[in-house]
């Protein structure tokens, strides 16, 4: 059981690194060079920006299964709301940020 679920995971993985390389050609091909860099510019502030979600989309993750299999819809609701909200701040103080830079 353990192997064939490691196996999984691993060919998941493998799986996932292959799209984001055909990914990558694709933008490069479609993208100028000038487009190019502020797309760079765009993932370096995503990966910058990526600790301050303090693991609450991991969390929502996590317990949005849990709360569904309860049958809990006012805590679904609420994990949603919470979510949502914080994850909309979030972009928009970013946005802030990229636009006074």
């Amino acid at each position: 059981m353990f192997l064939r679920r490691a196996v999984a995971y691993s060919a998941g993985n493998f799986g996932s690194q292959i799209m984001l390389f055909i990914q990558g050609i694709v933008v490069r091909s479609l993208l100028r060079p000038e487009i190019m860099g502020f797309w760079n510019l765009a993932n370096v502030i995503k990966d910058l920006v990526m600790p301050i979600t303090i693991g609450l989309l991991n969390g929502a993750g996590r317990e949005l299964p849990v709360l569904r299999g309860r049958g809990d819809e006012t805590g679904q609701r609420d994990v949603r709301s919470v979510t949502l909200l914080y994850s909309l701040a979030e972009v928009i103080l970013v946005a802030i940020g990229v636009i006074v830079y």
